[in-house]
């Protein structure tokens, strides 16, 4: 007949159980680190799809053509999108008259680099130096060279004195 085998001691089932809780409060830490995880990575790939209303144009138009209340119409668009290049549907009426200086298809969002850029007129000049004084930086030597070169850029957009428009 066999004898039975020796019992542990308490101290080698003490060690046991220990070892067998901190493998299971290990594991747990670490499923609940990667739940954490796969959530912070999933709303990090969302982030930006969420959709914001931005202008559009209604159908295909060629470059020059003149827009209409009929060509522009709010469509939902990915966050990401939006811009300060896009115009939102508070800038509509910005819009209507404006010149296309490149072709736009239907669906296309509309963006301020699809205009034509109006000339510069003599009151950007005269706004520029009224805007220097009412912030105090008038005598600043860099505002004086940027308010200079703004006038000469103006005169040269002007037609010369006593010409036809």
């Amino acid at each position: 007949m066999q004898e039975p085998a020796p019992r542990p001691s308490s101290k080698a089932m003490a060690f046991g159980v220990g070892f067998g809780i901190a493998a299971v409060l290990t594991l747990a830490l670490v499923a609940a680190l990667s739940l954490l995880w796969a959530r912070k990575h999933v709303a990090d790939r969302k982030r930006g799809w969420d959709l914001v209303e931005l202008l559009a144009a209604t159908r295909d138009l060629d470059e020059g053509s003149v827009l209409t209340a009929a060509d522009v119409a709010v469509k939902a668009s990915p966050e990401m999108f939006a811009t300060g290049s896009v115009y939102r549907p508070g800038e509509a009426s910005k819009l209507i008259g404006q010149k296309l200086q490149v072709p736009v298809q239907v669906g296309d969002l509309l963006r301020r680099s699809n205009l034509e850029k109006p000339p510069l007129g003599p009151h950007c000049a005269q706004d520029a130096r009224a805007t220097a004084k009412a912030l105090g930086v008038e005598g600043s030597p860099e505002v004086q060279r940027f308010l200079e070169a703004l006038a000469t850029s103006v005169a040269a957009t002007q037609p010369p004195k006593g010409s036809a428009p």
